[in-house]
């Protein structure tokens, strides 16, 4: 029983004295040196595990670890200095950057990579194991690894003001990583248990993987390019925000769109689980170029857009019932063969019918090519499934005595130009999408002259069946100030 007291009173003595101690120990020598050197720090002694080692020297120094060290905090305040760890171990609870700016070297750090102000530099052979963050208008640069040590610790968050710039030989393995400021990611890998974007996150070229689904919250921008990946175990993304993909290569998992989505120029955004929705005022875009994998499933509020040159939905438009607010956007392009490609339905064991409601819009690039009796198809089923009807429909003017009207058949819904509407040609003579320029007038005169490009319309502007007359000169000024034919 004694024993076990004395043992007690020892170790108390033991802490006390160690407590005793536990203050900032400040680095003192502007030329550098061995972190281990007792002469470098004030007081003059080499920094206890309670011990909070600080670096404030307005200098560009590098300090040096001989062995393994334990300390409380490593606090950097001014100055420019790289740690070099020197294939050893530093145990902390964090390396936090406050001003100025840190480089940490060659080996590992048992806590977290922290900047609030100045910019830490994780260098490729140096690796922190407890994740971090970066607050107020501090920098994080992470050419090494930001990692977590088992699931409990780990996360890494990039707060409101902050930056953060994964290099490609850098890696973030993390818990949770949270991106409220900015994080730009240059071909490194992230392995995130769940991402959250609720800033701006730029992924070039790129890698990163999650075990649950992603949510890129309301006002959040997420610009993946040039070959980035996003990929999911579970669904796939949520998009609250922005998203846009962009370049050959680059994909993204994606299950839903409240936001905004954009996929072109080589990009894939894949289904989750073969389906996609788009729902609560949620906008998905298929530009040129850009190609929708899966099935894109209808939702009330949701929009659909589809662009010339693009490909998709992959498994085919779905439609359970009627949904009285969804609306499809459709791009045409006259001078393209086929002028736009049909998109499916989807083919079940069971059909079903395929309810058409909501808005369709149709828009027309080159619209000067068509001509009466043009017929366009723009959905098919391979059985007679599709039924009911659009609540609205928005076409757009083509002038030139033609008119669009849109019909719906059990297997088809077709475009078809029709006589009819305005009889005189639109002020986008040339057809490049402005109207009344110069290069109207100057196009309008030349096919006057004989020399009508293959975007323009013709030299009978008024379409009364005599080309180039006084008549066709009087109606395209007419028009082109803004007054009817």
């Amino acid at each position: 029983m004694q024993r076990t007291h004395t043992i007690a009173l020892s170790t108390l003595v033991a802490v006390a004295a160690l407590t005793a101690h536990a203050e900032q120990v400040r680095w003192i020598n502007p030329q550098g040196g061995s972190f281990d050197l007792p002469a470098n720090w004030s007081p003059q002694r080499v920094p206890l595990p309670t011990d909070t080692a600080v670096f404030d020297l307005d200098a560009t120094y590098s300090v040096t670890l001989t062995a393994d060290r334990v300390i409380q905090n490593c606090s950097i305040t001014a100055g420019n200095v790289t740690l070099d760890l020197a294939e050893h171990n530093l145990t902390t609870q964090s390396v936090t950057c406050s001003a100025g700016s840190a480089s940490i070297a060659d080996g590992l750090v048992h806590g977290r990579a922290v900047t609030t102000g100045g910019t830490l530099t994780v260098l490729a052979d140096a690796e922190f194991d407890r994740g971090g963050s970066a607050s107020t208008d501090g920098q994080l640069i992470i050419h090494g690894v930001v990692g977590k040590q088992g699931d409990n610790a780990g996360t890494l968050t990039i707060n409101t003001g902050a930056f953060a710039r994964l290099e490609p030989t850098g890696s973030i393995v993390s818990r949770t990583l949270s991106v409220n400021g900015t994080l730009e990611i240059n071909a490194g890998q992230v392995n995130a248990e769940a991402l959250f974007v609720r800033g701006h996150l730029d992924v070039d070229a790129g890698h990163i993987q999650c075990e649950m689904n992603p949510q890129l919250m309301l006002d959040s921008k997420t610009y993946l390019t040039n070959g980035a990946i996003l990929a999911v175990a579970q669904q796939g993304a949520e998009v609250l925000g922005e998203m846009l993909l962009e370049g050959q290569g680059t994909s993204a998992s994606v299950k839903l769109v409240k936001g905004w989505l954009r996929i072109e120029s080589g990009a894939e955004a894949q289904a989750s689980s073969t389906e996609m929705s788009a729902a609560e005022m949620g906008r998905v875009e298929v530009g040129p170029g850009g190609i929708l994998n899966g099935i894109f499933y209808r939702s009330d509020f949701g929009t659909l857009r589809l662009e010339p040159g693009s490909t998709g939905p992959v498994g085919g438009l779905d439609s359970y019932g009627f949904f009285t607010d969804t609306r499809l956007e459709l791009v045409v392009d006259a001078l393209a063969t086929p002028c736009f490609l049909p998109r499916g339905f989807r083919t079940q064991a069971t059909p079903f019918e395929c309810e058409f409601a909501g808005t369709l819009v149709v828009e027309v690039e080159n619209p000067n090519v068509l001509r009466v009796g043009k017929t366009i198809p723009l959905f098919t089923a391979p059985a007679p499934l599709i039924g009911g009807n659009f609540s609205n429909v928005i076409l757009p003017t083509l002038g030139g005595g033609r008119a669009l009207e849109v019909s719906i058949t059990p297997t088809q819904v077709f475009l078809h130009v029709i006589a009819g509407g305005p009889p005189c040609w639109t002020a986008d003579f040339n057809g490049d999408g402005s109207e009344g320029t110069d290069e109207d007038i100057l196009a309008f005169f030349a096919c006057l002259g004989g020399n009508c490009c293959e975007t323009c319309g013709v030299a009978d502007f008024n379409t009364d069946g005599d080309y180039g007359t006084d008549q066709d000169i009087e109606a395209f000024f007419r028009v082109l100030s803004g007054a009817p034919c």
